[in-house]
């Protein structure tokens, strides 16, 4: 964050034509959560024991559209940050996964490659996670701007269909598991209108379905794909907003503290973005809450390591805008991180190519 009050305007949604409001209610499709019911009956601890149970349970409680798109509007794709009438802020890589209930990282991010959570882009197999995640030695894909796609709604329907545990193979089981692990992951961190997700982030995750699923590159990956579509919708490449909304909606109750009250519109009075807008124009900036979280207690959980001082940053070929700026700002403390060569790391790429995927780096103290 930057507590100084903003000095320049922030990018206005109004007059823009085909602008699509988020539908305010329960986020996610019908088809997911009439699955997920049954599936948490079947087995019962499985998000759970993913580290996602968290995450679901934010992403089924309603969200506010008009709200969301208000502070949207206030992004900036220059800085990274939103432009705010009581100062400069952004969400950072510890925030969202405080929010979202992400754990902390296990183990030396310099550990040996086959050790981690992400492994390089060319080293997984279409085919190999296609069987993983379905059993099946192909899968149709949807082909846009040059790259698949996985339609993560016929991915749950293939699978939604068995509801007794007790008939399944353990086989059959876990795919069933790892395809509720990837719909769910796909739907709440990497959102879009038609709920599908780029292969290339699907392949991110070697054991779909495992503890691990939940650490570090979920948080990174999940928290560089907002900020793609932040400064998508900002600069007015997209009329809608893609990413984890329902993080930037808790992020933004967090900070205004005890004044959220007044933007959870429980009287039905506010109805339009025009009207968010004047709420947070008449904002109390005495009471915002710069750090929702002691960050000398709860140490940087995301973007370091305690015993070498240093990170494994995530995959950023979904970023489009600034890469070099995530790289900074994904770091401790805000702080920049300086690419470093390491024995049995993660092949390095230039940042403005898609092909980089990983890279260790390591940040200086505080």
């Amino acid at each position: 964050k930057v507590s100084s009050h903003m000095t320049t305007s922030y990018s206005s949604c109004q007059g823009r034509s085909g602008l699509r409001i988020i539908p305010s209610g329960v986020y996610l499709p019908q088809w997911y959560l009439s699955w997920y019911p049954t599936f948490r009956c079947m087995f019962p601890d499985h998000l759970e024991d993913c580290g996602l149970e968290e995450a679901v349970s934010l992403a089924i409680q309603p969200i506010n559209g008009n709200l969301i798109h208000a502070i949207a509007e206030r992004w900036n794709p220059r800085t990274n940050t939103f432009l705010f009438p009581w100062g400069e802020m952004t969400i950072t890589l510890d925030e969202f996964s405080n929010i979202m209930g992400l754990s902390e990282p296990k183990g030396d991010p310099r550990g040996p490659i086959e050790d981690q959570f992400l492994v390089n882009q060319g080293q997984v197999k279409t085919l190999e996670v296609i069987r993983k995640l379905t059993g099946k030695r192909s899968w149709h894909f949807l082909e846009k701007d040059g790259h698949q796609y996985l339609q993560l709604q016929e991915l749950g329907e293939t699978y939604s269909q068995f509801v007794n545990p007790a008939s399944l193979s353990r086989t059959v089981a876990d795919k069933y598991k790892n395809s509720m692990v990837t719909c769910t992951v796909g739907l709440i961190f990497f959102n879009n209108e038609e709920h599908i997700m780029d292969f290339r982030i699907a392949r991110l995750f070697r054991k779909w379905g495992h503890v691990k699923v939940r650490h570090i590159s979920i948080a990174m990956a999940a928290l560089a794909f907002l900020y793609r579509g932040l400064a998508k919708f900002s600069i007015g490449d997209a009329d809608s907003i893609e990413g984890c909304v329902f993080a930037l909606q808790a992020w933004f109750y967090k900070h205004v503290g005890p004044q959220s009250c007044h933007f959870q519109n429980t009287d039905g009075q506010l109805s339009s973005m025009e009207h968010y807008r004047r709420k947070m124009e008449e904002v109390d900036d005495s009471t915002i809450i710069w750090d929702f979280f002691d960050r000398e207690v709860i140490k940087s959980r995301y973007t370091y390591n305690s015993v070498r001082g240093s990170l494994l940053l995530g995959p950023f070929f979904i970023i489009e805008y600034h890469p070099e700026r995530c790289l900074r700002q994904f770091s401790l403390r805000q702080r920049k991180a300086y690419p470093i060569e390491s024995e049995g790391a993660i092949v390095e790429c230039e940042l403005d190519t898609e092909e980089w995927s990983g890279i260790y780096t390591i940040c200086p103290a505080t």
